[in-house]
């Protein structure tokens, strides 16, 4: 589920299990603007999961059909890819 509602997404994390932070772009952006942010977490111990939400970034071609809801699913869906990382503590995601 997860795949189909972000069109891109890039997990950072440290090499033990760690609190996990989901960080979302907003509107015509992408994930790109929080990579460097992510790396910096995942050094002070803690998983990043950037993602590009439908309708952004390389997936441009889809913008007119962007709603709230979909963005909160896209989100939730990166959420769930997160908590089921093996490098993130499920109990522990921002």
């Amino acid at each position: 589920m997860a795949a189909a509602c972000a069109s891109a997404a890039t997990p950072v994390a440290p090499h033990t299990v760690v609190p996990g932070i989901t960080l979302a772009h907003g509107r015509d952006s992408s994930q790109q603007q929080y990579l460097a942010r992510a790396h910096a977490i995942a050094a002070l111990g803690c998983m990043c999961l950037t993602f590009d939400l439908r309708g952004h970034a390389r997936d441009k071609a889809h913008r007119d059909t962007v709603t709230r809801e979909g963005n909160l699913n896209g989100t939730l869906a990166a959420c769930d890819l997160l908590t089921g990382h093996p490098a993130a503590d499920a109990d522990a995601v921002a």
